[in-house]
């Protein structure tokens, strides 16, 4: 990966591209660690009608997996705990937002018992 550019930001209009269940801030993060020839075809692959599951494998990509985790997790999320359940390859997203929902449903449980 190359260095991280804090300085990149997507544009309102790249914004407003991306596909609504994943988490556009984290997208731009990911983002950052490409350079700005790498990040066009990159960023189509988050765009609203072509969104896809992915995972990275290149040299340092701890980082960049757990970026993709927050980017895929509120899809995840929206899909539900069934279609989480259901899926039997890792995709990113998946464990992180097992883990959000099961801490939403457990400070639901204490809501509803106070």
């Amino acid at each position: 990966m190359s260095p991280i550019d804090p300085t990149f930001r997507l544009s309102a209009a790249e914004r407003s591209q991306l596909h609504p269940h994943i988490d556009h801030d984290a997208v731009e993060r990911y983002l950052q660690h490409f350079t700005a020839q790498q990040r066009p075809p990159l960023l189509n692959l988050f765009m609203e009608r072509r969104a896809i599951l992915m995972r990275v494998q290149m040299p340092g990509s701890a980082d960049a997996e757990r970026i993709l985790d927050e980017i895929y997790a509120p899809m995840w999320e929206w899909c539900g705990e069934e279609a989480i359940e259901r899926e039997t390859t890792d995709y990113p997203g998946r464990e992180l937002a097992r883990a959000r929902l099961r801490k939403r449903r457990e400070e639901d449980d204490q809501t509803d018992k106070g």
